[in-house]
């Protein structure tokens, strides 16, 4: 009971097609526009050119045949036509059939969309189950640019797309941090822990083998928003620590070191929470919660990493140097 139905044109009305005989139209001589132009005019009627218009009214005008609601299959297939050839009798001239009326597909997204409908007897979980075991197998075989899609109701589609969004949210981030640093530098070091902690997840999802999906989409973007409080933190603690020694010689290693000692351990800490918090989403596989695992392990792997980045990475890009006064000597 399979049906490959157009969308949005489920059920469609039967029509009528004609395919004509081109022997038979070069024996007799017969112009197969001449035939299709009088069924055109006996069915469909013409609209003039010119619009009717007078002093109270302007509209348009259309010629329709009097035999147009008369007119019939029995008349198609046994009366006599008037063409401009002459009369004609259709038959010895075109085959005449019933077909489903489908002349278009639909096209969404630069894609053109057909629709497979069959009947499938059992529980939810039994059809859901059948339904992507089809989906999966067919899109194992389908060549490049050919993809099936489950469309039933309230099915949810697993798609990761809208990347831009990550961008977007950096973009924030940094003009946020640089308000808050008064510093174009600075925002740009805690950008760093972003792609650094992106590196664990998909680190992670190759090692695992789960499909990265929306929930590992959800992943980056939830990343993205955490990473950076570990450097705000250490930032912030390193600008206070150079406004309490005001104008007294230290390095500013020194300093980066005691406000990394007095943060870490509540980064750490609040990393480790999270953490935590996700397991209970690992529990049930990635069989039965695709998006809850992916999410999970997806951000789970990029905290711990990001512990990495925030230890060796940050480092690198924090302006440290000690800055040398040369008095000139007359």
């Amino acid at each position: 009971d399979v049906i490959i139905e157009t969308p949005g044109r489920e059920r469609q009305e039967d029509e009528l097609y004609m395919v004509y005989t081109p022997e038979n139209v070069a024996l007799y001589g017969w112009r197969p526009s001449a035939m299709h132009n009088a069924l055109d005019e006996l069915l469909s009627g013409v609209d003039l050119e010119k619009p009717y218009e007078d002093e109270f009214i302007r509209t348009s005008v259309r010629l329709r045949s009097l035999q147009e609601d008369r007119f019939n299959v029995w008349d198609l297939e046994h009366a006599h036509i008037m063409t401009a050839d002459g009369d004609v009798w259709l038959p010895p001239f075109m085959d005449i059939d019933w077909r489903e009326a489908k002349n278009c597909i639909p096209k969404k997204n630069q894609e053109y969309v057909l629709r497979v409908a069959f009947n499938v007897l059992g529980s939810y979980n039994y059809t859901a189950n059948y339904i992507k075991e089809v989906t999966d197998e067919f899109n194992g075989r389908f060549p490049v640019g050919y993809r099936c899609l489950n469309d039933t109701a309230h099915w949810y589609q697993d798609e990761g797309t809208q990347y831009w969004l990550i961008l977007l949210i950096v973009v924030i981030i940094y003009f946020l941090c640089a308000i808050l640093f008064e510093s174009l530098r600075l925002p740009l070091v805690i950008i760093t822990l972003i792609p650094v902690s992106f590196i664990g997840t998909f680190l992670t999802f190759y090692f695992s083998g789960v499909k990265f999906g929306t929930g590992g989409f959800a992943s980056l973007v939830l990343l993205s928003g955490i990473v950076v409080n570990a450097g705000i933190y250490i930032i912030n603690e390193y600008n206070n620590q150079r406004a309490i020694r005001g104008k007294q010689p230290v390095r500013p290693g020194n300093l980066y070191v005691r406000a990394y000692n007095h943060k870490i351990i509540p980064v750490f800490l609040t990393t480790l929470s999270t953490v935590l918090g996700l397991v209970p989403f690992l529990i049930d596989g990635s069989e039965d919660e695709a998006f809850w695992f992916s999410f999970a392990i997806g951000t789970s792997g990029g905290l711990l990493f990001s512990i990495l980045a925030l230890i060796f990475v940050m480092p690198i890009f924090m302006p440290l140097k000690q800055q040398v006064k040369k008095k000139a000597v007359l």
